[in-house]
């Protein structure tokens, strides 16, 4: 990692720490420069205001390692395995917290030009091919395009983790988005929990 990348990486960091302990608006900047041990100046270098580290920390995150992929596969059965995929997901979102989310989700809606980099988080390269075998065994009733569908459940999924992020305490995530996956792509009645 070069200079740049680990100065602005220990910014992300120090800037999550704070803000999942306190919260977004009790988190001052001097507060994340003293805690990453930079100067005001290297904090404007990198970000122009607060808002900027939530979308930055959430594209760098790394949903699915060489650990976590052999884990999927061997995960028998279509809709199984994909389910875990999107398990790994729900899980990072739910380990990060709602008040991060919503932060991310304030932040979008200010700055939506920070949701650039959030393409890089995108599964698809995992989640589309597991779409398609899951429709190919019949596991999954949609019968539009498996890029297609991919690129719609990230809308739905989106739209959970905000409701979820809005709502706290009062919206149980993971069943909430195994219900809505279960009826988006139209899955096989035997298979269904909800």
């Amino acid at each position: 990692m070069k200079k740049n990348e680990e100065t602005e990486q220990k910014i992300i960091e120090a800037a999550y720490a704070l803000i999942k302990a306190e919260g977004f608006e009790a988190t001052s900047i001097k507060q994340i420069c003293e805690k990453a041990k930079i100067a005001y100046s290297t904090f404007y270098y990198y970000f122009p205001t607060k808002e900027y580290i939530i979308p930055k920390f959430y594209s760098r995150k790394k949903l699915f390692t060489e650990e976590s992929f052999s884990q999927i596969l061997a995960v028998k059965g279509a809709w199984p395995r994909l389910w875990a995929a999107h398990q790994i997901y729900i899980n990072n979102i739910y380990n990060m917290g709602p008040e991060i989310c919503a932060q991310l989700n304030r932040s979008l809606l200010v700055h939506p030009e920070a949701d650039e980099g959030l393409e890089v988080m995108n599964h698809g390269h995992v989640l589309e091919p597991l779409i398609k075998q899951a429709q190919e065994e019949g596991d999954i009733l949609h019968t539009a395009d498996s890029k297609e569908i991919y690129q719609c459940s990230l809308y739905l999924v989106r739209g959970i983790y905000f409701t979820w992020s809005m709502r706290r305490d009062q919206f149980d995530l993971h069943k909430e988005m195994r219900r809505s996956l279960e009826v988006f792509y139209q899955l096989r009645s035997d298979l269904r929990e909800f």
